[in-house]
């Protein structure tokens, strides 16, 4: 740049003789690709209708946001046309291709006629997810969840999962794991460390490590809930950021090696510090203690 003066008088908003080039830059109708973002499963999904979102954002015109997706029980990729609400583009890959598969890979390409924008750039890369298989419920599973305490007062110190043995023989829940599963069916694992037995016909307390639960002990749990937990009946999570409580949420017990045993839902109605008692298939809130 070259310097036209100094200690001239001010004329914000207007340009004097010398500032503006000769002739207008001229740019192409469309010179912005597109922009795709979009965050992937931070961990596995389970086979059912799974829901690919990204925002796409373009100057101009957007002709197509296309989702290309392929399991490992495929050969090729299939391309799925996303469509758009607001800023967010979405498709659905149907649960009969997820339903046999072990791991999913995808990628996303915008194209705004021009030019086509793909997530993740780099032509050999892909995101990619572990698919689980989905729970038979034929039968009565072995572990029930029998009540779920996601909202407690405290301020969520007290937070707790109620889990029954329903056969005729102790279950050691060190195998098992506590899954934690969000509406677009993505989850977080919670493990259980303890070496502790759930004895036949009778009923564990898995208390939720989260935050506000640290240096909490077995004395205060009861305290609070009014409750007569036994010491071999409750078994802390590992640790984690605790369930939310203004949305639903789905909690499921299962094995170490990914095999889901039961299953239930919260967040259908229930009030502060009401706990959600689960029975077979029927669901219904009462303030309470554990066990």
């Amino acid at each position: 740049m070259i310097k036209l003066g100094s200690k001239v008088t001010p004329t914000p908003g207007t340009l004097v003789a010398g500032q503006a080039p000769a002739a207008p830059v001229h740019l192409p109708a469309d010179y912005i690709e597109p922009y795709i973002v979009h965050t992937p499963a931070s961990t596995g999904i389970e086979a059912q209708n799974y829901t690919v979102s990204a925002s796409v954002y373009e100057e101009t015109y957007l002709d197509s946001v296309t989702l290309y997706y392929k399991t490992d029980k495929m050969s090729g990729y299939t391309p799925l046309r996303m469509t758009v609400t607001g800023a967010t583009y979405s498709a659905v890959i149907p649960k009969t291709v997820l339903d046999p598969a072990t791991s999913l890979n995808y990628y996303l390409e915008a194209s705004d006629g021009t030019h086509v924008t793909r997530t993740p750039q780099q032509a050999d890369q892909t995101f990619n997810v572990s698919v689980y298989p989905v729970l038979n419920y034929s039968s009565v599973p072995d572990l029930l969840i029998t009540e779920i305490m996601p909202n407690p007062d405290s301020p969520q110190t007290y937070e707790y999962v109620e889990v029954y043995n329903s056969t005729n023989r102790p279950i050691n829940l060190k195998d098992y794991k506590l899954k934690y599963i969000y509406p677009n069916n993505t989850f977080k694992d919670w493990d259980l460390d303890e070496n502790k037995l759930i004895q036949p016909q009778s009923a564990s307390v898995l208390w939720i490590n989260n935050g506000p639960s640290q240096g909490k002990t077995l004395a205060d749990f009861n305290a609070y809930f009014g409750s007569s937990v036994r010491e071999d009946q409750m078994i802390r999570t590992g640790p984690s950021d605790g369930m939310i409580n203004s949305d639903k949420r789905t909690l499921a017990i299962v094995t170490d090696t990914g095999t889901e045993i039961s299953r239930a839902s919260y967040n259908d109605g229930e009030l502060m510090n009401e706990a959600v008692s689960k029975k077979e298939s029927c669901t219904s809130t009462r303030r309470t203690a554990p066990m």
